[in-house]
């Protein structure tokens, strides 16, 4: 099962989805979200780089000052890329749409996604679509604590896709499967 790209954490919130694990990882420079702060920022930019001259004098004229702040929900630890779901310690968010909204305030309102968890009624757990680049976009690793491995059967994942709502609003749609590993299965483009 597959969702298309673009998909970043606005779409989750304006799709219904109330709660989520998410893993996500994105930068911007402190002037997008506090403009309004322009000159002050400006002013602590040449104090750094006037205590960086004063240090190193020889390399100081050839640094450039730039203050940015890094938004992390989660984390990504090493692991394997057939248990490539257990490479993320995601992020619980209990209410999407508010947390998006105070992200919009902010401008930080394409935030990427990596890994994301959302929980389906029928049958009530929690299914987990991890990104893959080259695919353009999220694949369906895991189905409650079962590890997705191709085997699912076609039948079951058109039923999973009809009975939950969620997983229609948010585009997921089956895709022709390959063999990768020769245990676990991904979509093919």
């Amino acid at each position: 099962m597959r969702i298309n790209m673009p998909f970043t954490f606005t779409h989750l919130a304006q799709k219904g989805v109330k709660q989520a694990f998410v893993y996500v990882n994105t930068g911007k420079t402190m002037m997008t979200f506090l403009a309004e702060h322009t000159a002050r920022i400006a002013q602590m930019k040449r104090e750094l780089k006037e205590l960086f001259n004063q240090k190193f004098p020889l390399i100081g004229k050839h640094m450039h000052v730039n203050i940015t702040a890094q938004l992390v929900f989660g984390n990504k630890r090493g692991g394997t890329r057939a248990a490539e779901q257990s490479m993320f310690s995601p992020y619980y968010v209990a209410d999407v749409p508010k947390l998006m909204q105070q992200l919009d305030e902010c401008g930080f309102s394409k935030l990427p996604i990596q890994m994301f968890q959302i929980p389906i009624e029928n049958p009530r757990v929690w299914v987990t679509f991890t990104r893959r680049a080259h695919y353009q976009g999220f694949v369906l690793t895991q189905i409650g604590s079962k590890l997705c491995t191709g085997n699912e059967g076609e039948e079951y994942l058109t039923k999973l896709i009809r009975d939950n709502e969620i997983l229609e609003k948010l585009g997921c749609h089956l895709c022709q499967t390959s063999e990768v590993t020769g245990k676990f299965q991904t979509c093919k483009v």
